[in-house]
């Protein structure tokens, strides 16, 4: 139907069409970023201003090192046969020194269950 030089150069604007779209689309949201109606796993403006806080909590946060995510068991029941293990995920926050800070509970729960067969 189309020579083939006709057809290489079809290809390429097409190929050239697809990169464009693709660039738009990548710099669309730094343009339109304080909208905040784009999706990121970038912090809002207010939220870099809400978490700045006082200086004493900066300097008592010094010696806390980031949190360790840990489960513990909560709960041990058979249900139909099976041991069900109830476990919940909590942040354990240590200074430098090694010793817990705080323990913070979240709202992650894993389930465990064994046959007892």
């Amino acid at each position: 139907m189309f020579s083939k030089t006709t057809s290489s150069i079809v290809i390429g604007l097409f190929i050239l069409f697809i990169l464009g779209v693709m660039a738009f689309l990548d710099t669309t949201h730094v343009k339109h970023e304080e909208i905040g109606s784009f999706l990121t796993s970038y912090p809002a403006s207010n939220e870099i201003e809400e978490t700045i806080g006082s200086e004493e909590n900066e300097e008592s946060d010094n010696n806390v090192l980031p949190p360790i995510l840990e489960d513990k068991l909560v709960n041990s029941e058979i249900v139909e046969g099976y041991l069900v293990e109830e476990y919940r995920e909590y942040e354990i926050y240590k200074n430098k020194e090694g010793s817990i800070v705080k323990t913070v509970p979240t709202s992650n729960y894993n389930y465990i269950r064994y046959s007892l067969d």
